[in-house]
């Protein structure tokens, strides 16, 4: 037999620095749940028409974590989670509706 895998390990994607943005939102909410918070993956349109992904989870506040930018752990973060969506930006655009959230749990179609 010969063994064909497209799906890349995760010493391989750390170790080149690879995995598009629905990678990363898996491996990163993979992670907060092995912690034990209660985290999602979002896909979101933005105004422009693109699609982005990004985590959020809550520990007494509400945290939005994009894994692909480099920004303060707290600058999305808030009590509001409606007020925090209003607030997030991605190169300026901001976000136009929600696609689907999803978690170990569930799946919720917006």
């Amino acid at each position: 037999d010969l063994e064909i895998s497209f799906w890349m390990d995760f010493e391989k994607m750390h170790e080149n620095r690879l995995g598009d943005y629905l990678d990363l939102s898996l491996f990163l909410c993979s992670g907060l749940i092995r912690l034990g918070y209660d985290a999602n993956v979002h896909i979101v349109q933005l105004d422009n028409g693109k699609f982005h992904s990004f985590v959020t989870f809550y520990d007494k506040i509400y945290y939005l974590l994009d894994p692909f930018r480099k920004e303060d752990f707290n600058k999305y973060s808030g009590e509001n989670f409606g007020q925090l969506l209003l607030r997030y930006r991605i190169n300026g655009h901001y976000i136009k509706r929600k696609v689907f959230t999803f978690s170990d749990k569930e799946f919720k179609e917006e």
